[in-house]
């Protein structure tokens, strides 16, 4: 079975994260939106529910509200970054088949 992707997130500490179909699916039962419908228009609502979703991928336990005070405001766009890039770097080359 292949391993995901894993960035390290600079928050209190380096934190392992993953872009995953299940983080996906937690971002979507979260905030009952596709994060693929989205594109780029992405609020601090968003932002933590998909960095929550991330996170969750190594750390069953951790709550949203925790990952909401794990960012410090001041830090919010490298944080930002981060997560773009774990997505980018997640996100599969496109491909002709129909599936």
């Amino acid at each position: 079975m292949p391993v995901p992707k894993i960035a390290m997130i600079e928050l209190d500490e380096p934190r392992p994260a993953s872009f995953t179909l299940g983080a996906m699916c937690s971002f979507k039962e979260e905030t009952g939106e596709e994060l693929s419908t989205l594109g780029t228009n992405l609020s601090p609502v968003h932002i933590r529910a998909f960095l929550w979703a991330c996170l969750r991928v190594h750390d069953k336990a951790i709550t949203i509200e925790e990952v909401g005070d794990l960012i410090p405001i001041e830090d919010f766009p490298a944080i930002v970054d981060q997560l773009m890039s774990l997505a980018d770097d997640s996100s599969p080359e496109p491909s002709d088949s129909k599936y």
